[in-house]
């Protein structure tokens, strides 16, 4: 008898928990990641936030929480409600890249240099290219959401491309100052991670993780490269200004 039904009925089954434990480790990486500064600040006694950067948190955990539960409503097959929520997923997208991105440039503005962080100009090409990979990734996510495996690998990966602050709120909490490669280190693990794990559940490599969780991977070098040039101080300074 054969026994590939039965392992095709257990790999949709593991499926499901994988993509409500990605959205659930990501939930936990924010919440300790920011626990000082935004969701606890009150108890640690931390600087008073600016408004922009409460609706920046506020639109961001709003992110994951829809991501876990639309993880759930698929594995629960009430996709009719996926698709629904799937639209205001979409906009909220949207408002997650132009808040985000308006609260990347107001930090540099202001001139906060985190402990032992490079300095708010340079550091502006962190999140700014968070912004363009979450957006390259959620609009290739919503435009070929009638092709689930792919749709939900995209979304997972776009939705751990969002670690990095986290991660490197947690560095300056271990070690007393920050370390940017480190941060962006550990996002690429986690995307390096889920997508071995996604390979070894399904005996290879799905196309989906390769390109998202390449453009991820890509994105780090690259970012450093550009906040070494002339044209990014340039761009910088006038964001900025």
């Amino acid at each position: 008898m054969s026994t590939a039904p039965v392992r095709a009925t257990q790999v949709r089954s593991y499926e499901h928990h994988f993509f409500v434990s990605i959205g659930i480790i990501a939930a936990v990486i924010i919440l300790v990641g920011f626990s000082r500064t935004y969701y606890l600040k009150e108890f640690f006694q931390t600087p008073a936030l600016l408004p922009i950067i409460h609706l920046h948190g506020a639109l961001f955990t709003s992110w994951v929480v829809l991501f876990i539960a639309q993880a759930w409503l698929v594995s629960s097959h009430r996709s009719r409600i996926h698709m629904r929520l799937g639209i205001a997923g979409f906009l909220l997208a949207i408002a997650m890249i132009v808040v985000g991105t308006t609260a990347a440039i107001t930090v540099a503005r202001v001139g906060h240099v985190r402990p032992g962080g490079p300095p708010p100009l340079v550091f502006l090409v962190v999140p700014i290219f968070d912004m363009l990979v979450f957006s390259v990734l959620t609009i290739a996510g919503f435009l070929i959401r009638r092709r689930p495996d792919y749709h939900k690998r995209i979304m997972a990966v776009a939705t751990l491309s969002l670690m990095t602050a986290a991660f490197g709120r947690m560095i300056v909490m271990v070690q007393g100052r920050g370390n940017v490669k480190l941060a962006l280190t550990f996002t690429a693990l986690l995307v390096t991670i889920a997508t071995a794990s996604d390979a070894i559940l399904h005996r290879r490599i799905h196309p989906a993780f390769v390109w998202a969780g390449g453009l991820v991977l890509l994105s780090i070098p690259l970012r450093f490269g550009v906040a070494q040039t002339d044209a990014w101080m340039s761009l910088a300074r006038w964001l900025t200004n």
